[in-house]
């Protein structure tokens, strides 16, 4: 990726089509390749987190394997924040052929920092066309409140609430509850002269009624300009809106 001086950037990534946080070799079915590359403004650098508008356009080789057919899309993420304690975002996404879930998501949310510097109450709203014909459209309404019960434990408490939902045809409605708790240990392992050496591990468990597969929409990346390693503020972390590109899963 590159910084341009007026706001500006641009990036772009290659990954393994079929790739996935369990998968412990690289490429295992071919050369199946998932690209897209990206441009987008913030106002300034240091407010990338906060600020940020971006134009993505994605394309995913054929999955021979998954039985996936190829596919491509163009996405639009935007997040704009007031007064440092809410952030407005929207996320647009449209797509061909049947390799993403959707072929036309639409998604309109806020984020408010709450009182309490740690504590941060979400809402959402999503509408989405199946790729497939046969499914119906879905729109899916969903609240989150995050809040930092001590430096090193986050809970996540939400609910989801999935009007028509695609894969289950034969419900009205669906309702979802869940539960993240996350916990990260860090202790220093030595000390070499004025540096020392630290390790940190991080736990996750996530509690969430399995009532059908993909339910998230699921078509628009929200690609921060990750161009250098960053350490987000932690009121941005926690807004947490971030949906990962389109790829249909296993």
């Amino acid at each position: 990726g590159h910084w341009f001086d007026n706001g500006t950037y641009i990036l772009g990534t290659v990954n393994d089509a079929n790739g996935s946080l369990t998968q412990q070799k690289a490429f295992e079915h071919g050369a199946e390749y998932f690209k897209q590359i990206g441009l987008g403004w913030t106002p300034a650098r240091s407010l990338r987190y906060n600020d940020n508008i971006q134009l993505t356009y994605w394309e995913s080789d054929a999955r021979e394997h998954a039985g996936v057919p190829a596919g491509d899309g163009i996405a639009i993420n935007a997040n704009w924040t007031y007064d440092d304690n809410w952030m407005l975002w929207t996320q647009l996404g449209w797509s061909d052929d049947l390799a993403p879930i959707y072929k036309e998501s639409y998604s309109l949310g806020f984020a408010w920092r709450m009182d309490s510097p740690t504590d941060t109450l979400a809402f959402s709203v999503n509408w989405g066309d199946p790729a497939e014909p046969s499914l119906a459209n879905q729109t899916t309404y969903e609240i989150i409140y995050k809040s930092q019960l001590a430096q090193n434990l986050i809970l996540t408490p939400s609910i989801q609430y999935l009007k028509k939902p695609a894969l289950n045809p034969n419900e009205d409605s669906v309702t979802i509850i869940g539960l993240q708790i996350r916990a990260s240990l860090q202790w220093t392992w030595f000390r070499l002269g004025q540096s020392k050496v630290q390790w940190q591990v991080q736990l996750q468990l996530q509690v969430q009624p399995n009532i059908e597969p993909n339910i998230e929409p699921n078509i628009e990346p929200n690609i921060e300009p990750n161009i250098e390693p960053q350490k987000a503020p932690l009121k941005t972390r926690a807004w947490g809106h971030g949906k990962s590109a389109p790829r249909r899963s296993k």
